[in-house]
C-alpha cells in the first residue's frame, strides 16, 4: 500500500494537539505501508532534520512557493486576518478555513501524484479540506477530520445572544461548504465516535470511520504529586483555547486564588504578544511558550481543560494522563473520551462547580491518587498507539477493497 499524506507543514517541533496526532500516527504507520508526506516547506533546517530522524521510512515531498511580491502581500494579509480572528472578543468573527492554494501548489500536488501513483491520498486539517477538488477521480481520497469546524461556530452562536442575520447566513454557508467538501472524499476518518455520528446526522453521506490516534508510553510516568501549580496546554491560534482560558480566568480563577494565593497557572504553547499582554494581567498566570519537554511541565501539576466549544480528541488530556497529571475538564473537553466524572477525573461546566471541584482536587491527595490510577487504565485501554495504528491500517485496506 502506498499513501500520500498532505498537510500544511512539518509537525516538528510539535506545537499543537493536531501536530501530535499526525506524528503519533505516522511514527508507526511508516512501518506498515509506503508513506509519502507532502507539505509546504516553511520550516528551519533543524526542524526538517528532526522530522526525518523520527520518520526515517517516510518519503518527503516539500513544496516551496516562489517568493514574489504578491506572495508576500498575500501572506501578510492572511497573518493579519488570523490575528484579527483570534484576538477579536465579540461575536462578529467566525471560524473560517483561511484556505490558501496557489496555482503552483495545486500543480505540485498533481505532479507528485502522477509520479508516485499512490493508492490513497489523505488530507489532514481543515485548511486542506477543499484540496479534494484538485485530486484525481480514480484515486481513493481520505480526509482526517481533526475537529468539526462548523460545530465550533454553532456552539458559539448557541451560547451567545447578539447574533444577527449575517452570522446566521455565514454559519449556514460554512457548514454547507464543509459537508459538501467532505462528501467528495471516499472516506472521512474522525478521531471520536461522537464526531462520526454527528457528521452522519448532519448529512455527510460518504464512508465514515471513527479512527482515534494513540500515544506512546513515556519511559517513566511522573509520580502523583502536587507542587502548587496548574497547567493549561494549547496555542492561542486556536479560538476554543482562547475562549476556554478566558472563561476560566474570569469566572473560575478568582475562586481558586482566593483559597490558594500562591498557586500558579502555567500556560504552555505559542500565544501572540497581544494575547499575552491581555492575559498576563491576571494574578499568578505565567506564559511559558514552547517547551522542549511536556513531561517536565506536567510533573507536579494539575491539568485544566476548560474547553467550551469544539469537537475531536483532546490530546492535552491524553498527554496529562500519560505523564501522570490528574485533570479537570468541561464536558465538551472530555467528550467521548471514556473518562467518567468522579471516577477518573472531575468534569464540570458551571464556573462555581468547576472552581469547587478544582479546589477539592488541590486539597485532597487521596482523590488525586485515585484519578492518577484510574485515568491511566483508560489511556491504556483506549489509546494504545499500536492498537489504533493497526485499526487505521485495516480501515485503509477496507477502503481499497470497496
Amino acid at each position: 500500500m502506498r499513501i500520500l499524506i498532505i498537510s500544511n507543514t512539518l509537525p516538528f517541533p510539535i506545537t499543537t494537539g493536531g501536530d501530535q496526532a499526525v506524528v503519533n500516527m505516522i511514527n508507526s504507520l511508516q512501518y506498515k505501508c509506503e508513506t509519502h508526506f507532502l507539505y509546504k516547506a516553511n520550516r528551519k533546517k533543524d526542524d526538517i532534520d528532526a522530522t526525518k530522524k523520527h520518520w526515517s521510512k517516510v518519503i518527503f515531498h516539500p513544496f516551496t512557493e516562489s517568493r514574489s511580491i504578491s506572495f508576500y502581500l498575500s501572506r501578510i494579509a492572511i497573518h493579519y486576518a488570523h490575528n484579527y480572528q483570534h484576538n477579536k472578543t465579540d461575536n462578529g468573527c467566525l471560524i473560517t478555513p483561511f484556505s490558501y492554494y496557489t496555482k503552483n501548489f495545486i500543480k505540485y500536488i498533481q505532479t507528485t501524484i502522477s509520479s508516485i501513483s499512490p493508492n490513497i491520498v489523505q488530507c489532514e486539517f481543515y485548511p486542506n479540506l477543499d484540496l479534494v477538488y484538485a485530486l484525481p477521480k480514480n484515486i481513493k481520497k481520505v480526509y482526517i477530520q481533526h475537529e468539526v469546524h462548523y460545530t465550533i461556530n454553532e456552539q458559539r452562536r448557541n451560547s451567545e445572544q447578539n447574533w444577527g442575520n449575517f452570522q446566521d447566513f455565514a454559519i449556514a454557508k460554512l457548514k454547507a461548504d464543509e459537508i459538501m467538501a467532505m462528501n467528495q472524499y471516499n472516506a472521512v476518518f474522525t478521531l471520536t465516535k461522537a464526531d462520526c455520528e454527528s457528521l452522519k446526522k448532519d448529512g455527510v453521506s460518504t464512508l465514515l470511520f471513527d479512527s482515534p490516534v494513540g500515544i506512546e508510553k513515556p519511559r517513566y510516568r511522573n509520580a502523583c504529586r502536587f507542587d502548587n501549580k496548574l497547567i493549561f496546554v494549547g496555542t492561542g491560534a486556536h479560538s476554543p483555547n482562547v475562549d476556554g482560558i478566558m472563561w476560566f480566568l474570569n469566572h473560575v480563577w478568582p475562586a481558586v486564588i482566593k483559597k490558594h494565593q500562591d498557586i500558579k497557572l502555567n500556560i504552555i504553547g505559542k500565544w501572540n504578544s497581544e494575547q499575552i499582554s491581555r492575559l498576563s494581567q491576571y494574578k499568578n498566570v505565567i506564559f511559558k511558550g514552547f517547551v522542549s519537554s511536556l513531561q517536565e511541565e506536567y510533573d507536579g501539576a494539575i491539568a485544566i481543560v476548560p474547553i467550551l466549544r469544539g469537537s475531536g480528541l483532546r490530546m492535552k488530556i491524553i498527554d496529562a494522563v500519560n505523564y501522570g497529571s490528574c485533570f479537570i475538564s468541561t464536558s465538551i473537553g472530555a467528550n467521548d473520551m471514556h473518562f467518567e466524572d468522579n471516577r477518573d477525573c472531575f468534569i464540570a461546566d458551571e464556573p462555581e462547580l468547576f472552581a469547587k471541584k478544582l479546589n477539592c482536587l488541590i486539597n485532597n491527595a487521596d482523590i488525586r491518587q485515585t484519578f492518577y490510577s484510574n485515568s491511566e487504565k483508560i489511556v491504556t485501554e483506549y489509546y494504545s498507539v499500536e492498537q489504533l495504528v493497526t485499526k487505521r491500517f485495516v480501515l485503509y485496506q477496507k477502503l481499497l477493497n470497496e
